[in-house]
């Protein structure tokens, strides 16, 4: 395990009131036996400056939660539905948003990110910088933490999009950030970083070991943190960044989710394994519906007893999370699944079709219990991304530079 140096720590400050009084004095024209009128302009108002932000208690995060279970506690749509709005902002957007009081959040490969009235779609503000951001958020309280292609990770106010710190990570960071008792957890190319959150200062570095890099964003359960990489699957303790243990992988490991004692994730063999979460040992293994040489899966929603994946094969897979046995499938008409999402007895989920460039792409609705489509979406686009879910409807973002508001 190799540890660094503390990177450079920028800080932008912030939130100073200034005050601003202006008094003019004007003469009218009179006649030149009269006393002269004065008049005082009213003063102008003295700007108000946003409060300091707050650091939670409120931690919003992609996939729900620090487990990235995917499980929702927001309304399901049940029936077919429509538009509420489209918002094109002629960006690629493959992170899913994030939904926090009624405001999207969400990055762009311009390496923008865009606050978005989830009510209208009307853009509240945006700030650039990051080259690309491709991955989703996560906010605690007032500020919002980003990572992206410029090799940095910032806290942004997400009120007005001000820079509160900004730290070097000297790679790229693709996954989505983890917060966790006044720290943030960062995956980079080739680093897991543990920053604090009010300040940015670095806590500790740990490296894979073999500079393959990260592919999945970190999850925690307890006090271990875990962590997909094209090498295996490996578990840190959340407090000192030491590596507890890892499994070795033959193929590339995906994205991951954890359940009460284990932690799933999927390899391109095909194969969706279960390993402990102490010891690292395999409990299950389930292989997909084997179409081609290489699979990838989908991250998993975890739902108590159930879960829910997709897989490159085309199909959506609901399995007995205890032992990894098939419950129902479903097939979708694309040839890769995005991650799944589940909110009140729905799992939803988007297909692609990586053989046409463009063409129809489907959002499904299926019952969690049985697998019966609900209903269907269709939109024509390169990529649907995983829906982001609200209390008021469903989100999706297109690679073509689209946001939609389904209700």
């Amino acid at each position: 395990m190799a540890y660094r140096s503390y990177r450079t720590v920028s800080f932008v400050l912030k939130y100073s009131l200034a005050a601003v009084i202006a008094c003019a004095v004007f003469l009218a024209l009179i006649p030149l036996n009269s006393p002269p009128p004065v008049t005082a302009r009213q003063a102008a108002a003295t700007p108000t400056a946003l409060p300091a932000p707050r650091w939670g208690p409120e931690i919003i995060h992609f996939r729900a939660d620090t487990g990235r279970s995917g499980v929702f506690d927001t309304p399901a749509i049940q029936d077919q539905p429509v538009i509420q709005w489209r918002s094109e902002l002629g960006d690629f957007f493959l992170g899913t948003p994030l939904v926090v009081d009624g405001v999207l959040y969400t990055g762009g490969s311009n390496g923008s990110v865009y606050a978005i009235d989830a009510a209208n779609g009307s853009v509240l503000w945006s700030v650039g910088g990051f080259e690309a951001v491709e991955t989703a958020l996560a906010v605690a309280g007032d500020v919002l933490i980003v990572g992206g292609f410029s090799s940095t990770v910032q806290a942004l106010d997400r009120r007005d999009g001000t820079v509160i710190w900004s730290v070097d990570t000297s790679t790229f960071v693709f996954a989505a950030p983890l917060i966790k008792d006044n720290q943030v957890y960062i995956a980079t190319y080739d680093s897991l970083l543990a920053l604090d959150l009010e300040t940015g200062s670095l806590e500790w570095e740990s490296d894979t070991g073999d500079e393959m890099g990260f592919a999945s964003s970190p999850a925690l359960a307890d006090d271990t943190l875990y962590v997909t990489t094209p090498a295996g699957l490996l578990a840190f303790d959340r407090t000192t960044g030491q590596e507890r243990w890892r499994i070795p992988a033959e193929t590339q490991f995906w994205g991951l989710a954890v359940t009460e004692d284990l932690v799933v994730a999927g390899s391109s063999a095909g194969f969706l394994f279960a390993y402990d979460q102490q010891s690292g040992k395999q409990q299950w293994a389930f292989k997909a519906n084997h179409l081609g040489e290489d699979n990838i899966w989908s991250a998993p929603a975890v739902d108590g007893d159930r879960l829910y994946v997709g897989n490159s094969d085309r199909f959506v897979y609901a399995l007995e999370t205890s032992s990894g046995q098939p419950v129902w499938t479903f097939e979708t008409a694309g040839t890769a699944v995005s991650d799944p999402v589940v909110s009140d007895g729905v799992v939803y989920v988007s297909d692609s079709n990586h053989a046409l460039p463009d063409g129809p792409r489907h959002l499904y609705a299926l019952d969690a219990h049985t697998g019966e489509k609900l209903w269907t979406f269709e939109l024509n686009s390169t990529l649907l991304t995983t829906p982001a879910l609200g209390d008021h409807g469903l989100y999706i973002t297109t690679i073509t530079g689209e946001i939609l508001a389904l209700e």
